[in-house]
């Protein structure tokens, strides 16, 4: 679980980003779809989070992404991640793919509008 792995993470301090690097062997080895998927997910988390390479980051996620145009955790992240970085056309992308997505009309509204103001700048 995330916390467990920031745990651990701590405690290993600078070794955080070898830990990384075997997930991403461990994920170029890995043949089982759900078991990859759910590597990519703690490396995305692990080098947003402890590590600070929102690119990296972004990578991790956008590749689960490439397995399942509709993984939700992977958009939110890429949400997060793109804001951050101030990539207006990619955020654009993934808001307006969570906006299909969504059965919420709130939060249908509440992405459009993030898509309207992203659009409009700064």
């Amino acid at each position: 679980n995330s916390i467990g792995d920031l745990q651990f993470l701590l405690q290993l301090g600078d070794q955080g980003r070898d830990f990384a690097e075997i997930l991403a062997l461990e994920v170029e080895h890995e043949h089982d779809v759900d078991a990859q998927r759910a590597l990519l997910g703690r490396l995305g988390a692990l080098r947003e989070g402890p590590l600070g390479d929102r690119d990296q980051a972004i990578a991790a996620w956008r590749r689960r992404l490439e397995a399942d145009p509709a993984d939700l955790e992977a958009l939110e992240a890429l949400d997060r991640l793109y804001s951050a970085t101030d990539k207006h056309a990619e955020l654009v992308e993934v808001l307006r793919t969570r906006e299909r997505l969504a059965d919420d009309q709130e939060l249908r509204r509440t992405l459009l509008r993030r898509v309207a103001e992203t659009l409009s700048g700064p």
